[in-house]
């Protein structure tokens, strides 16, 4: 391997995470950083590894913040820097780094469902019935948005009014189902632990 080649020590990175080798695959974003300090997706990725999988929470807000630094367009350094301040208990300011994604890409339903999470954990209940309602219209198959908690927490006879659809009536089952499809169907991929760790810390599993 070329030691000057940023994407090649990026690249062993991403399959060293996939190979759950996490340290090896931080010393190789690392090094992939050291030699094109702006790599804005190394940054995002090596943020991801600590933050999912080893726990270091802080450390991968802050380099979501370089990423953001680097550029502030862009929604998905927003996104997981919420999900990072999510992990280390900041719901306020990972509410803020919602608020921002979502401006950003106003179509960013993972960004929707972990906000009204933390809105509704913190009774915000309206609040988070209203980010449920705009998830469910942005992508009515989203199971994750049928199965939020918030609804049911708010107004538990919601899902029984007779307005609602069989399939907003029938969430549970729904959402039950789509996880399970999810997780048997396809590889581990990033955004998709980092919303199983959420959904496991806000307990609706």
């Amino acid at each position: 391997m070329d030691p000057g080649n940023a994407q090649a020590f990026y690249n062993r990175g991403v399959a060293k995470t996939n190979q759950e080798r996490y340290e090896d695959a931080i010393a190789d974003y690392d090094e992939a950083i050291r030699l094109k300090p702006d790599y804005l997706d190394a940054l995002i990725n090596r943020g991801g590894v600590k933050d999912t999988f080893l726990g270091r929470h802080a450390e991968a807000i802050a380099d979501y913040d370089e990423a953001i630094r680097l550029d502030p367009g862009n929604a998905q350094a927003f996104y997981n820097r919420g999900v990072a301040k999510t992990n280390h208990e900041r719901y306020e300011d990972a509410i803020a780094d919602y608020d921002e994604a979502i401006r950003l890409d106003p179509n960013y339903v993972d960004a929707l469902n972990n906000r009204d999470g933390l809105k509704d954990a913190l009774g915000r209940h309206a609040e988070a019935i209203a980010d449920y309602d705009e998830a469910i219209r942005l992508d009515p198959g989203n199971a994750q948005a049928f199965y939020n908690p918030a609804v049911a927490k708010a107004n538990p006879a919601i899902m029984e009014q007779p307005d609602r659809s069989w399939l907003e009536r029938n969430a549970h089952w729904v959402a039950l189902f789509g996880f399970i499809i999810n997780i048997v169907s396809f590889p581990p991929v990033y955004s998709r632990l980092r919303r199983f760790s959420l959904w496991l810390r806000r307990g609706v599993f």
